[in-house]
């Protein structure tokens, strides 16, 4: 068995290399392909027989800017496909069995560090999710993660660190450093024909049940044009291993060490719970099934069948097609003003009936836990404590929410939650028509059950933050220098600099996690036992 990686860089320009990869390995793995979806005839040209599964990252209707993106796996007959996914930009597997060998394939594109905290949360979240399949899949006997992942974990920057802790964890073996190279790089780049840097950025994983026999090789070829270099991997037998697993990195608590936790199911009494919390409603979704339907069924046996779809979604990380979807109905704000102005629309979504049931579930399963100066939708807590008027969360950074959720679920839940809102999608509905659907990336769901606990948990730390200050407002020994309200926040300080010292950490947490303040909608307010002159404040947010 013969299996290749390529990050192609152009696969039109580089259609030669990529043409003799195919023709000469049984699994071919590509990235970067630049390829749209109507270009699915060059790679039909290319398969040589095989079998090719593909998927664009770019829009028919995008046409300014380079290309980008793109999976591609070109795979023999001789293996059959049991399963595959394509997640998101940065990752997507296969399952495979080859002479009653089951091989879970996973094949990555990852971000590179442009020193951002984007490119971190999305490094880290990407990791999780391949954590998240090894789980799901945990009884294939081999486990391969192949293609770009933009370090090395012999390295000591930040990504590699990342990277080599990974492989430490999973048990996981770097086949391309474990065997002797000719070439000692799969990336360069190149100055007047002279290379100015080189790095190993391309890898082959093993994570193996059973002992094999390898052979793993960088690729040099003058027809690849390419920027870097293929990596492939040569299983002859299966016979023992004679080198050590992996160089030892200092091991700490992380995600991955919960991976042989018990199989986590929803109950009866999980389900039964989740439906009492409906109201009555008629509305009705994409499904078009609404709410009262559900809450009126008593049938034992359509709870049970209800308990195994939801519990099928979470063993096999799955979701029934078009589960995910939004059904968007826009408003007109004011009447006497254009209706095709889009400031003058306020959309107003509707979910899947049976995607909100599972949010429920999800919620019940992982109660949220937020400091106790967060008061946004909370048992016991209303607007009477903290000034909050409604607003939708459309811009929410999911990368960065993710992140922040690795240490709040189970590896289980963390990764169905990732892949229920990768496969969001909207749909507006307009006099009973419906528009083309389209994916939804940013965010969190507009009437979604999950979506205010979700924000309360992505904003918590900016309280944390600001109580480290250790200033502003005390009563007696509580401090109530700040009160937030889902994403309203409340200030309070004594003095002028104080104020400012908590202003200037909510800038700088705003900045870090992409939250954009509203200036025209916050105010300054000064209260005394003394009549001032003028209510004028100092304190500015940067």
């Amino acid at each position: 068995m013969k299996l290749v990686a390529l990050n192609t860089n152009n696969l039109k320009s580089n259609l030669f290399y990529v043409d003799s990869l195919v023709k000469n390995n049984d699994i071919i793995f590509l990235t970067e392909t630049w390829l749209y979806k109507h270009d699915t005839f060059i790679l039909n040209y290319i398969s040589n027989s095989k079998k090719f599964l593909f998927k664009s990252d770019i829009d028919d209707s995008y046409s300014k800017g380079r290309p980008f993106g793109g999976h591609v796996w070109f795979i023999s007959k001789i293996f059959k496909i049991l399963k595959y996914e394509f997640i998101n930009r940065q990752e997507s597997y296969l399952l495979v069995d080859f002479n009653n060998i089951k091989m879970l394939l996973i094949g990555v594109n990852l971000p590179f560090n442009n020193q951002k905290l984007d490119s971190e949360t999305c490094y880290q979240s990407s990791l999780s999710t391949i954590n998240g399949l090894f789980l799901n899949f945990e009884q294939a006997e081999i486990k391969l993660v192949i293609g770009d992942f933009n370090a090395d974990p012999y390295r000591q920057s930040l990504f590699d660190s990342f990277l080599s802790k990974f492989c430490n964890d999973n048990q996981l073996i770097p086949l391309d450093l474990i065997n002797t190279q000719n070439i000692d790089h799969t990336y360069s780049k190149f100055f007047h024909d002279k290379p100015t840097s080189k790095a190993n950025l391309d890898h082959i994983l093993l994570n193996s049940k059973i002992p094999i026999d390898f052979e793993c090789n960088i690729l040099d070829s003058p027809i690849n044009t390419s920027d870097q270099k293929a990596i492939e991997l040569k299983l002859d037998s299966f016979t023992p291993l004679s080198y050590p697993l992996s160089r030892s990195t200092t091991k700490i608590k992380r995600l991955s060490q919960k991976i042989n936790s018990p199989i986590e199911s929803f109950s009866i009494n999980d389900l039964t719970e989740a439906i009492s919390k409906f109201d009555s409603l008629y509305v009705k979704g994409y499904d078009n099934c609404s709410y009262n339907i559900i809450k009126h069924c008593k049938s034992n046996d359509y709870l049970k069948i209800m308990l195994d779809f939801y519990n099928s979604i979470l063993n096999r990380l799955e979701f029934p097609k078009s589960f995910n979807v939004s059904l968007i109905t826009p408003i007109i704000k004011d009447k006497n003003k254009p209706s095709n102005e889009t400031n003058n629309l306020r959309p107003i979504s509707i979910s899947h009936t049976f995607a909100q049931i599972f949010e429920i579930l999800i919620l019940i399963k992982s109660p949220e836990k937020t400091d106790q100066n967060q008061f946004g939708f909370k048992k016991f807590t209303s607007c009477s404590h903290a000034i909050f008027p409604q607003k939708a969360f459309d811009k929410l950074w999911r990368d960065g929410l993710f992140l922040k959720l690795i240490e709040k679920l189970t590896p289980r839940f963390w990764l169905i939650l990732k892949l229920y809102y990768d496969s969001s999608n909207g749909c507006v509905s307009l006099n009973g028509v419906f528009s083309k659907m389209f994916k939804i990336y940013c965010g969190v769901k507009q009437g979604g059950v999950l979506s205010a606990y979700l924000f309360n948990i992505f904003i918590n730390d900016i309280i944390e933050s600001c109580l480290k200050l250790n200033v502003g407002a005390l009563i007696n020994k509580l401090n109530v220098s700040i009160i937030t309200y889902a994403d309203d926040l409340s200030l309070m300080s004594p003095s002028d600099a104080h104020l400012q010292l908590m202003l200037d950490e909510c800038s700088e947490y705003s900045k870090k996690w992409k939250i954009k303040f509203n200036p025209t909608k916050s105010k300054i307010v000064n209260f005394s036992t003394k009549k001032r002159h003028s209510t004028k404040s100092k304190s500015q947010a940067k």
